[in-house]
């Protein structure tokens, strides 16, 4: 019984005893409280600083479509399909080095020169009808001025006979205007018994005898038919039938009177004075020169420059004629040679592109193409990743956006490439912002870098971004910096002990200390912290203290 009472006492003892202890650390002295509070304070000195965002992300080389490679020639959406190569060989592979002007692939153009000649062929034909219709040369159709008209030229020399043309009168397509006649030469047609038939061949020459003239004169036989017909002759208003005949026909040179439909004799010289004639009369048929003059588009006749029978030279202009269809044609017919002509230029341009090259130094990356795959001028079959412009793309918060500016240098480290720096520059900084899992606001950018052959895309990469600097400038620790009522101020505390608080304008800032552009001078005291701001059961001195030690040998702790 004694034993449990003597430990009921034991234990009140140390209860009660180990409550007053912590009582008495727990409350503050008496002469705490009848003390004012205690500051901690830094003076404004004048220092340097400078300023930098870190960052970090995966290495992508550039790519650029001026770096791509792509088959030679201009691509043409209008003709997609006009030239076209297969892919005949490959020298590289994806992820392969290469230099400026290496040969990538090689192309068969096997096509082409079909095309070409197809296209040759066309415009051939389409300068020709163009010719024609506006009776001029072939190499005179590029001179053609469609808002003048179309002359119809004389196509020989000869005479205007059957001209069938009024001013101010319509014609229609095809219509015959005239007939030139180049009547130097003219045809006989004979036709000859069957024995003399025999006697002749072609090429003999025969007399003519017209009974007009006195004199003789010599032709040749240019054409003889060797199927016999049925010759009928008329005889006093009556028709006899005078047995079989051959046709042959003869030319010769006209003395200037002979005229079409005129009767002549033919016959063979026995010798220089005697000639037998043949049974039947010849009949002049008609000229050995003699063509129509033929209207080419539906048109009004706005001149005629030609009387009948008027002698002509060749290219002679017969008729002028114009009409709002016959300037469309001429237009279209002009410009559809032009395009054909600029056609055959790319066809046979493409010959000489058989052969893609690297336009720059660079890294091969998604080629996707295969031997025999068909491809057209100006199409892209691989990019080229240039490894001497490498990209870092990262993401930086809404505080340090304000400080990095387009074009601020940053150093760049890689964990493959350790003791290496390389050189880079801020080229863009978006405006639109994007959260991440933590809600925090991001902005991304992107960093440029004069990369080298060691740098591979997909390293990782760290930057430090230079986002200012000042030297000699008034500087205080970041922790006196405070917002109020948004405007930014400190507490400073003069030579008597009192507390004021000076807005300032604030430069410069980094994690330590932040530049004093206006409101502070150096030497004066900012408060970083007070007593006011301890714990009850804090004491000036303890460990866990916001304020710093009052210990003299420790270090005026200024940060720049």
């Amino acid at each position: 019984m004694f034993q449990r009472i003597t430990m009921i006492l034991i234990i009140l003892v140390v209860v009660l005893g180990g409550g007053f202890y912590a009582y008495k650390e727990l409350m503050p002295k008496d002469i705490e409280d009848t003390q004012g509070p205690i500051y901690s304070t830094k003076e404004v000195v004048r220092g340097d600083i400078s300023v930098g965002v870190e960052v970090n992300g995966r290495l992508e080389a550039a790519r650029s479509r001026s770096n791509g490679i792509r088959v030679g020639g201009e691509r043409r959406y209008f003709d997609w399909g006009m030239v076209e190569y297969k892919i005949e060989e490959i020298f590289v592979e994806e992820g392969d080095s290469v230099k400026k002007d290496q040969v990538i692939v090689t192309l068969d153009a096997a096509s082409l020169n079909s095309k070409i000649k197809e296209r040759e062929e066309e415009l051939r034909t389409q300068v020709e009808q163009l010719a024609n219709m506006a009776s001029v040369s072939t190499d005179e159709v590029y001179d053609l001025n469609p808002s003048k008209g179309i002359v119809l030229k004389a196509p020989i020399d000869g005479t205007i006979i059957d001209i069938k043309v009024e001013e101010a009168k319509e014609l229609e397509i095809g219509q015959v205007i005239a007939r030139i006649v180049d009547d130097s030469t003219f045809k006989v047609k004979a036709n000859l018994t069957i024995n003399e038939y025999k006697s002749l061949k072609v090429g003999d020459e025969v007399v003519l005898k017209f009974p007009n003239f006195d004199s003789f004169y010599t032709g040749k036989v240019t054409k003889m038919n060797p199927n016999p017909i049925p010759y009928n002759e008329e005889i006093g208003g009556q028709t006899f039938a005078q047995g079989f005949v051959h046709i042959v026909e003869i030319e010769a040179e006209n003395p200037g009177l002979v005229q079409n439909e005129m009767k002549v004799k033919v016959g063979i010289r026995n010798n220089e004075t005697s000639v037998s004639f043949f049974a039947h009369d010849a009949e002049v048929e008609g000229f050995a020169k003699e063509q129509k003059v033929s209207n080419t588009a539906k048109a009004v006749v706005t001149e005629i420059h030609v009387d009948e029978m008027q002698k002509v030279k060749k290219g002679d202009p017969i008729v002028t004629m114009a009409s709002k269809n016959i300037q469309d044609t001429i237009e279209e017919r002009l410009y559809k040679i032009k395009q054909i002509k600029e056609e055959i230029s790319e066809l046979k341009q493409g010959l000489n592109n058989l052969e893609v090259r690297a336009p720059a130094d660079g890294i091969i990356n998604w080629l996707d193409v295969q031997p025999g795959e068909t491809v057209r001028p100006g199409q892209y079959i691989c990019d080229l990743f240039n490894v001497e412009s490498m990209e870092l793309y990262s993401q930086i918060d809404d505080i340090d956006v304000l400080n990095v500016k387009i074009d601020a240098p940053v150093r760049i480290t890689f964990d493959a490439l350790p003791g290496e720096v390389f050189e880079g520059k801020v080229v863009d900084i978006r405006t639109s912002s994007g959260g991440n899992s933590t809600g925090i606001t991001k902005y991304p950018i992107r960093i440029d870098i004069e990369g080298n052959s060691q740098l591979k895309p997909g390293m990782q990469a760290k930057g430090y971004i230079d986002a200012g600097s000042a030297k000699d400038v008034l500087l205080v620790p970041m922790e006196a910096v405070f917002d109020e009522e948004g405007k930014t101020m400190v507490e400073i505390l003069d030579e008597n002990g009192n507390v004021k608080a000076v807005p300032v304008k604030l430069g410069l800032m980094n994690t330590r200390v932040a530049e004093i552009k206006e409101g502070l001078k150096e030497g004066d005291k900012v408060i970083t912290g007070s007593t006011i701001d301890l714990l009850p059961s804090q004491r000036l001195g303890d460990k866990d203290s916001i304020l710093p030690s009052t210990d003299k040998t420790g270090d005026k702790d200024k940060d720049n």
